[in-house]
């Protein structure tokens, strides 16, 4: 009986790590944000010409406007992905060009 717990809670352990590891790799994976943000930003009327960075460190807008009133030329976000969980999430570089 102990012995089948144990595998059970082994396997539990084991299920979660592959977990992590996947969710981890679905986060740092760079081809990502340019999925999300063709999928979702472009419904609410933002356009860009190129979008690169990870969901874990931050991203990068290129020529970006949202609905032709605000026009940039390059926006740079980068944040600690941990940060953004807290209430009042913190961002480590804002820069807009």
């Amino acid at each position: 009986m102990i012995r089948y717990l144990y595998l059970q809670i082994a396997y539990i352990i084991i299920g979660f790590m592959a977990l992590m590891m996947m969710t981890v790799f679905f986060l740092s994976h760079e081809s990502v944000v340019p999925y999300l943000a063709d999928k979702y930003l472009k419904v609410y009327g933002f356009s860009y010409a190129k979008i690169q960075g990870s969901l874990f460190e931050g991203i990068t807008i290129e020529e970006g406007a949202y609905k032709k009133s605000v026009a940039f030329k390059t926006l740079t976000l980068k944040y600690d992905f941990l940060g953004l969980l807290r209430l009042s999430p913190t961002f480590d570089v804002l820069r807009i060009d």
